[in-house]
């Protein structure tokens, strides 16, 4: 196969690394979304904090003040909070990272508990954290203490 003068040069250029390489803009990961619940066991009157951290990404208005969705275990059971922001600067505003919420729950039994952040009626991100409400200093059923 005989190539014009120019394309064997490239393809010797290219053979040897001799190019400058090209920088591709990687693709941005988005945070992902992390939930604990403080303590992990408690009674009726124990005072449960949820926390939750928005960990790796890119401060991107996308993140950037959400709708937080709280659905405390119970399908009838949830709060929403939507947040007032100002103006998103792009380089400038950084995102929040951190929100928590405290709860009590009056009847015993497991709880999961999941945090969706949203915005703009699309889904950004979303995590669930477990705890356990008894009124047994251990939780488990039949212990002496």
């Amino acid at each position: 196969m005989k190539l014009a003068k120019h394309a064997q040069w490239l393809i010797a250029v290219c053979a040897v690394g001799a190019l400058p390489a090209f920088a591709f803009a990687a693709e941005t990961k988005k945070p992902r979304l992390e939930l604990r619940g403080l303590p992990a066991l408690g009674s009726p009157s124990t005072e449960f904090l949820f926390v939750a951290d928005l960990k790796g990404g890119a401060d991107s208005e996308d993140f950037y003040c959400p709708t937080l969705a709280w659905q405390w275990g119970k399908e009838e059971d949830a709060s929403v909070q939507e947040p007032e922001c100002e103006p998103f600067k792009a380089g400038v505003t950084r995102i929040e990272r951190r929100f928590s919420q405290s709860r009590r729950f009056a009847d015993e039994g497991p709880r999961s508990v999941t945090l969706v952040l949203s915005k703009n009626g699309k889904i950004l991100a979303r995590a669930t954290a477990s705890v356990r409400v008894t009124w047994e200093k251990s939780g488990l059923k039949g212990s002496v203490r």
